[in-house]
C-alpha cells in the first residue's frame, strides 16, 4: 500500500513538472515602426531614428534603428482582455499608443502626432 502511494506520487509530481512549463505564458513581444508623418495615399513615412520606446506594463525599453523599426519585448505577458501603453519618446514629441494586449504584436505603425499630413 506504502508502495502503490509512493508510486503515485511520483507519477503525479512528474506529470506537474512537464505540464507547468508547458503552460508557462510566453514573453510578450511587440513590434513595429515609427514615422514623423502620414501621406493619405501612400501610408506613413519619415521614419523616426533613435526614439525611445518603452511600455507602461513593465520597465522594458528600447530604441528606433535608422529605418524607424523597433523590437519591444515585454518580460510579463499581456491577457487578450487586457491592455499595455507604449510610449515613444523623440526629442521634445512624448506620445502614447494604448493597445489590447496579444500573445504577439507584430508591425505596429506607430505615427508622432506632431507631424505634417499629406494628402
Amino acid at each position: 500500500m506504502h508502495v502503490r502511494r509512493l508510486g503515485a506520487v511520483a507519477l503525479l509530481i512528474g506529470f506537474v513538472s512537464v505540464i507547468f512549463p508547458l503552460n508557462r505564458p510566453a514573453t510578450t513581444e511587440i513590434t513595429g515602426h515609427v514615422y514623423r508623418g502620414l501621406n493619405d495615399h501612400f501610408g506613413p513615412f519619415d521614419p523616426v531614428n533613435g526614439a525611445v520606446v518603452s511600455n507602461d506594463w513593465d520597465s522594458t525599453t528600447t530604441t528606433t534603428d535608422a529605418v524607424g523599426y523597433f523590437n519591444l519585448p515585454l518580460t510579463k505577458r499581456i491577457a487578450g482582455d487586457e491592455f499595455v501603453v507604449v510610449t515613444v519618446r523623440s526629442g521634445d514629441i512624448v506620445f502614447r499608443q494604448p493597445m489590447v494586449g496579444a500573445p504577439h504584436r507584430q508591425d505596429v505603425q506607430i505615427v508622432l502626432p506632431a507631424t505634417r499630413r499629406v494628402q
